[in-house]
Order: structure tokens, then C-alpha cells, then sequence
């Protein structure tokens, strides 16, 4: 093919720069190899999962578990009434239209289109879409439908549509530098991303608020531990594999892994403390750092050369487990069995709930769902992404039954619909550090070499 014209370039203005922010732009070889972040295919899930939790969450059954979900009204209104709101409604609004308008922009935008076209565009679905939903409320006898909402929800849809165009260039620009370090070190970088999960799980939903720390050995619940002590252990895991690469397997890079793993479960902690809803605890971080200290000594075990540092990490492991056990035997001692109790209606706990807490719920397990099925993907390679759902569907069944059966917990599909996103969302991460096969590499069959288009080779 031809040179393209560079008419429309700024001064200064090379042809890679300028065209970079597209999917389908001429590309190195470089960029062919390293997938989209951000491509067609999750563009459309990311908006199904938008207008299916909105759908699902404005006329599905889980307002009121007592009454008719569906009820003939007395009389139709084409306009919904004005309505008042209090802070709970207009947060909850606001933050639920937010990806409805940011997931409809990424699929408006074109190559070429006015950024004022594909916004109008967003903006015209995401009002068809809530003004449709209020007027079906009308069929629910729990719900009322309100045109301050379609106000509201609309105002929320364009914050969404207005960040989408930055925020892509901005993850954009994050998975090529994570693509370009997972090269040479991907658990590294794995490690991070971890890391920066559960940093975001264990602070939602980041409010500060006064100074909160215990000092005592209060118990937290045996599953927000062992879910504490499984998630340090994966970062940790991540970390060792890559240090163990990088400065060989001795007794010092050991303990440096058991060090950064106490330092990391500290900084949370001590975020925590001046965050709403969370305590510091003394108790959680030394159950964190026994977390990463098993990881660590794990990994250190089945790969490390040295006996001695072997035999470090079988000792390590041991200890680690046995402090998890003297940790948690209080909340063991409390466990008592009984029929679990089980509520069949996804999300209703979740929607009946102040909003802040139940998204920090969400938003928490979601991560944590997600590390762990970020360490399946890796294990399992490219081709056991159903081994991974099983098995990951398998254990969560496990969890949800024993704790339904030791503690208060009530049992509800919506931590499998959970899973379903974390399991999803974890693939396309790992699948973004990894180069694209040959037959899958998208974009024109140019290449840009010293800032000018010419036939890729």
C-alpha cells in the first residue's frame, strides 16, 4: 500500500503519535504483538454487564422479598412524576449510570467522529434506557417510578461518557508499559497487580474518617481471615517467583520476600486506620504477614536450588500455618453448626443495603475472586480457562456451604455471578501481559519506521 498523506498532522507531529489512540491505526511490530487493553470484544461485555446490572437492578425481584413483584398499575404515565431523593439515592444513581455512559462511549467512538458525535450518541442511549426503565417501574409495586431519577441517572451517564475518552488512553497507556515489563518479568508484574487488588478490596470504601486501631486479639470472622492469609500468600507467591529470578534462591532474598510481604500487609493496615468502616488491627496484620511468609516460603520450597533455603521454607510454611491456626482459633471456638439459610434472589441483600456498603461488599469480593482466578489462569496456561471456572466454581460452592453451615451467613447466588465477572476479567488480564499469536495480530499490514508509514515486511 501507499504512503498515507500527513496533511492532517500537527507541526511537529509524528504519524505514530498522532494515530496511536485507535485499535485499528498502523502499528510497530511491536504494538501488533502486544494485545488490545481495551478491543471490541470487552467493550461489549463491559456494556452488557452495565445495562444487565442496571436492568436487573431497576425491575428485577430484588426490591421486596415479602410482596408481588409485579403488579397491573392503575394508570400508565408516558411522563413519570417528580420525585424528592435523599443522599443514599442520588449516590447510588449517579455511580450506577457511570459505566453505562463510559462502557456506551467506548463502542460510539470511531476513528475520524467528532468527539461531540459519539458523546450525543452515549447520551441518547443512556437516557432511552433510563427513561425506559422508570416507566416500567410501574409494574413494580415496591418501586416508584421518578423523573428525578432519569435526571440523575442521565447526569451520571455523562460524567461516565465524559471520562471514558481519558481513562482509555490512560489504561492504554498503563498495559504497554505492564506488557513491555511482563516481557521479561510477568510475576512481577502479576505481583503488582495483586497487590494493588487487595489494597483496593481491603479500604473500600475508602472514607476517611478518625483514627481507628486495636490492639487487642479481637476475632474478624474465620473467612475474612483465611481469605486474608490465601490472598497475601498469592502475592507473595508472585514476588518470589520473580525475585527468586532475578537474585537467585539464598537465605537473604528469603528473607527479603518475608520483609516487603510485613510491610505491605502494615501499609494496609495502617490505611485502614483512618478509613471508614475499618479498624487497624494487630491481629489482621500478623495474620497477613504469616499469609505472605507461607507464599514466599511455598515457592521458595519447589523452586529454590539451596537445601538449606528449601528447608527454610518447609520450616516457614509449617510456622505460618500454625499462626493462622493460634490466630483464628477464637472465631474456630465460636463456629457452631446449623442448617444454612438460604436467600435464591441474586443481589437482594446487596440492594437493600446502604449503598456504600453494599458496593464496598461487592467491590471487595469481586477483587478477591479475582486474584484467585488470576492465579488459575496461570496455572492452568492459555488454553484451561474452563478448567479455572470449574474449579473456581467447585471451591466457591465449598466456601459458601461452610460458612452458611459455622456462622450467620446467608447463602446467595450473588457470589457466583461474582465469579463469573472475576473469572472473566482476571483472563483478559493475564491475556493482556501476553503476546498475541500470529494469526490473532490485528491493524493494516503498515508499520510506522522512523515516524513514517511503510509495507510491513
Amino acid at each position: 500500500m501507499g504512503e498515507m498523506p500527513n496533511t492532517h498532522l500537527d507541526s511537529g507531529q509524528t504519524a505514530a503519535a498522532a494515530l496511536r489512540d485507535r485499535a485499528t491505526d498502523p502499528r510497530t511490530d511491536a504494538q501488533r504483538r502486544r494485545p488490545a487493553v481495551l478491543g471490541r470484544r470487552i467493550q461489549r461485555a463491559l456494556l452488557l454487564l452495565a445495562v444487565g446490572f442496571i436492568v436487573y437492578g431497576t425491575t428485577g425481584p430484588v426490591a421486596d422479598s415479602t410482596g408481588t413483584w409485579l403488579r397491573s398499575p392503575e394508570y400508565w404515565r408516558w411522563i413519570p412524576p417528580l420525585r424528592g431523593f435523599d443522599r443514599n439515592d442520588l449516590l447510588t444513581n449517579i455511580l450506577a449510570y457511570l459505566p453505562v455512559g463510559f462502557s456506551i462511549r467506548l463502542i460510539c467512538r470511531r476513528r475520524g467522529r467528532r468527539p461531540i458525535v459519539d458523546f450525543t450518541m452515549a447520551m441518547t442511549a443512556a437516557t432511552a434506557l433510563s427513561w425506559i426503565t422508570e416507566v416500567l417501574q410501574q409494574y413494580l409495586p415496591a418501586r416508584a417510578s421518578s423523573l428525578t431519577d432519569v435526571f440523575i441517572n442521565v447526569f451520571g451517564a455523562a460524567i461516565g461518557a465524559m471520562l471514558a475518552p481519558p481513562i482509555q488512553r490512560w489504561l492504554r497507556e498503563l498495559q504497554a508499559k505492564a506488557y513491555a515489563a511482563a516481557q521479561t518479568d510477568r510475576a512481577r508484574v502479576l505481583s503488582w497487580y495483586v497487590f494493588a487488588a487487595l489494597a483496593a478490596a481491603m479500604t473500600a470504601p475508602w472514607r476517611p474518617s478518625g483514627l481507628s486501631v486495636d490492639l487487642t486479639w479481637k476475632a474478624g470472622g474465620l473467612a475474612t481471615d483465611v481469605g486474608n492469609f490465601v490472598s497475601f500468600a498469592i502475592w507473595a507467591g508472585f514476588m518470589a517467583v520473580s525475585l527468586l529470578r532475578g537474585a537467585g534462591a539464598d537465605g537473604r532474598t528469603f528473607l527479603r520476600l518475608i520483609g516487603i510481604a510485613a510491610i505491605g500487609a502494615a501499609a494496609i493496615e495502617a490505611a485502614q486506620s483512618v478509613l471508614e468502616l475499618h479498624t487497624a488491627s494487630l491481629r489482621d496484620f500478623l495474620i497477613e504477614a504469616a499469609g505472605g511468609a507461607f507464599g514466599a516460603a511455598i515457592v521458595c520450597r519447589y523452586v529454590a536450588l539451596s537445601v538449606r533455603v528449601r528447608r527454610m521454607g518447609k520450616v516457614t510454611s509449617i510456622a505460618a500455618l500454625a499462626s493462622l491456626l493460634v490466630l483464628a482459633w477464637p472465631d474456630l471456638k465460636a463456629a457452631t453448626f446449623h442448617e444454612p439459610a438460604i436467600q435464591w434472589v441474586p443481589f437482594q441483600a446487596e440492594f437493600q443495603a446502604a449503598f456504600s456498603v453494599s458496593a464496598a461488599s461487592m467491590l471487595s469480593r469481586l477483587l478477591f475472586l479475582g486474584v484467585i482466578c488470576l492465579v488459575g489462569h496461570e496455572l492452568a496456561g492459555s488454553g484451561g480457562g474452563w478448567g479455572v471456572v470449574a474449579l473456581t466454581t467447585i471451591g466457591a460452592v465449598f466456601v459458601e456451604l461452610a460458612r452458611g453451615t459455622f456462622s450467620d451467613h446467608v447463602i446467595t447466588p450473588t457470589v457466583f455471578a461474582l465469579l463469573a465477572i472475576a473469572c472473566f476479567l482476571s483472563a483478559r488480564v493475564r491475556s493482556s501481559l501476553l503476546p498475541l499469536p500470529e494469526a490473532s495480530r490485528r491493524g493494516d499490514d503498515r508499520v510506522v519506521v522512523g515516524g513514517q508509514l511503510a509495507p510491513a515486511t
